[in-house]
Order: structure tokens, then sequence, then C-alpha cells
């Protein structure tokens, strides 16, 4: 990819050779875990090859054509599209700082909690691209909404929310820990109740992303959120009803609520998920009303 290239052209290039990574290598591509993975060793002792100019070649196939359509709607619809990086709980500061202050529009799908490492499964291609250390991913990965990071605390008191159905779950996780087996008990105490505190940890962070979308959202404009339901210690957390009634709190009106079948997914699971496979989201359309 090194020589006299366009500068953009070459990030393109340099994307399009980082998904095919993990599939050129030891890791497993089916899982979210960077790992020396056996099955793959196993494959390379029974004569598979890996072939990355191919593979190069049909990334970069598929994401030109990606790139064509996209330019084409684009054009076709006199549109103008900026982007700009930064985290969601400072979404005002960012457009400000961009001379926006206000928004037509807003479309999300918030990370699942506790189903899916985004920083795991993606450290490789960012470690490769050169856009973070791993000491910076780690700090990052800290401070994203859903994180399993949660510091060290005594794990005395539970957290309590002011969302009925949310302070429900917590409690009936809460109390599931103190009554489980008493092989290895202390330790299993100690991860049930830290799952509670990720998960209020996950809606606190929710509702500052709520507060921050409702200012820079104009009146009548909508905000459209796609969520998914998943479970965690064996109870179900029904997602897209606690971020409605977050929504609603935050002065937002609910105008639609469809749900949909998840058919495809885009992301491997983790290498010893226990909360099961989420089958189908929940898009959930919200209105500021004034």
């Amino acid at each position: 990819i090194d020589g006299k290239v366009d500068a953009k052209v070459h990030k393109f290039l340099l994307l399009c050779f980082s998904s095919i990574i993990r599939k050129s290598s030891y890791a497993d591509p089916r899982m979210a875990k960077t790992y020396k993975s056996r099955r793959v060793i196993e494959k390379i002792k029974n004569g598979w090859e890996p072939t990355p100019i191919q593979f190069f070649e049909e990334a970069l196939n598929k994401n030109f054509e990606r790139m064509k359509s996209f330019l084409h709607e684009v054009k076709s619809k006199n549109s103008r599209v900026l982007v700009f990086q930064g985290d969601a709980r400072e979404t005002s500061t960012i457009l400000k700082r961009n001379g926006i202050h206000k928004v037509d529009f807003i479309i999300t799908s918030p990370p699942y909690i506790n189903a899916q490492d985004y920083f795991r499964s993606y450290k490789l291609e960012i470690w490769w691209l050169g856009l973070a250390t791993p000491e910076e991913v780690r700090h990052l990965n800290k401070k994203a909404i859903g994180t399993e990071h949660i510091s060290e605390i005594n794990y005395n008191s539970m957290p309590k929310s002011k969302n009925k159905l949310l302070d429900m779950i917590l409690h009936k996780i809460w109390k599931n820990s103190e009554k489980i087996d008493k092989k290895n008990a202390k330790n299993k105490e100690k991860v049930n109740k830290k799952k509670v505190y990720i998960i209020h940890s996950y809606f606190e962070g929710m509702k500052a992303i709520f507060r921050e979308f409702y200012g820079v959202l104009r009146t009548r404009g909508h905000f459209c959120l796609i969520s998914g339901n998943n479970t965690i210690c064996g109870v179900q957390i029904p997602t897209y009803k606690i971020l409605t009634h977050i929504a609603k709190n935050n002065g937002f009106k609910l105008v639609e609520i469809v749900r949909d079948e998840i058919r495809y997914r885009s992301l491997p699971p983790d290498r010893n998920h226990s909360g099961g496979v989420i089958k189908e989201e929940w898009i959930t359309v919200f209105q500021k009303v004034q």
C-alpha cells in the first residue's frame, strides 16, 4: 500500500486491508476474542492456506461498490455528509464546535448490555491501523457505554435508579446472587453483584445521552432508537422498555414502536457468552414536542 497514493485513497486501502487481518491469521473470525484458534491451526495442518491477496481484492471490490452506491445516494439527493468523532455524551459540545446548534433528526443504536465487547472485537484492527495503543484501547473501553470494566467497589449496597422496572430487575439479580450454590459462592456472588453495577451504569450513561439529544434536537424533531433486549444472570432485561421510560422522562414523546427480527450479524459472538443470542431488535421513534 506504500507509495505515491492520495491520502484519502491510502486510508481507504488500509481500511480494506484491516478487514482481512483475522481471516488471514491464526485468529478465528467467528469469535470476538482475539486468540490463536485451535480450529484454524487444525485447518492449516490439514492443508488450508490463507489467501490474503485474494481476500484484499474481494474486500476492495466490495467496499468500492459500497462507496459508489453511497456517493450516488448523496449526489442524487443533493446532500452533504459531515463526520465528527467524539463521545455521544458530549454531543452538543461536538456539534457547537463545528458550527451546528440544532438538528432535525437523530438515529442511533446503542451497545447491548454485557453482550458484546466492541473494543475487544476490533482491537486487532485498531492496533494494526495505529488508531490507538493497547493502553489507549483499555482506557477507551473503561469509558464506553455498557463497559464491564467497573471500578472495584465494596458491593455492600445495591445501586438504585428512579425507574421502577429497572430497580426491580437490579433487585432480582442482587437477591439471586445471595441464593447461589455454596460451591464458589463468594466469587459467584461478587460476579452477579458486579453485573448489577454494569446494568445500572449502562442506563445512567444512556440517560446522559438522551439529555444531550433533547438539547440539540429542534422542536418537532424526531429521535430514532434501535435497541435489543438480552439476558444477564438468567434475568431478561427489557432494554427498550427501560430506555423508552428514560426518553419520556427527558421530555420525548413516543410516536412509534416496531419489532424487527435480526437476520444478519456483523459482529461475532463472544467466545464464552452465556446470555443467549439476541434474536430481535426494537425500533422506537420519539419526538421532541416542545
